[in-house]
């Protein structure tokens, strides 16, 4: 797997082909050829749509990451405290129907905001 430790081994081309190859991404045209790519670009080649639409996306899999690392703790082999669990997150995530804010059920799930780490760790980053 790559490391883009500060992003400074690989250019930027290199880390956008990278990502398109491991996430079966489209490529970005004409790569090759450019030397420069506009952020909003790279951006595009993740998520369509709004910055809005994009913001929430990647928080939603930051969520998501955060809320597995909770049952990775739990121990996955533990079947009484993965159902324990379980019946939190039923109770406290998919219960309330949206009738939550998202970081606001995500806390009486987790007992905390939610945290980057898990995500950047299920991506292959530092």
């Amino acid at each position: 797997m790559p490391s883009y430790v500060g992003f400074v081994a690989k250019s930027v081309l290199q880390i956008i082909e990278d990502c398109s190859n491991r996430f079966a991404l489209p490529k970005a045209q004409n790569t090759k050829d450019r030397k420069d790519i506009d952020l909003s670009q790279v951006l595009d080649l993740f998520v369509d749509g709004t910055p809005e639409f994009r913001y929430r996306y990647i928080i939603s899999e930051i969520m998501s990451c955060d809320a597995f690392a909770a049952f990775q703790e739990a121990g996955l082999s533990n079947d009484d405290s993965v159902a324990i669990l379980g019946r939190k997150f039923r109770d406290t995530i998919l219960a309330t129907g949206g009738g939550l804010e998202a970081s606001d059920a995500y806390r009486r799930f987790r007992g905390r905001n939610f945290q980057i780490a898990a995500f950047l760790k299920h991506n292959g980053l530092p």
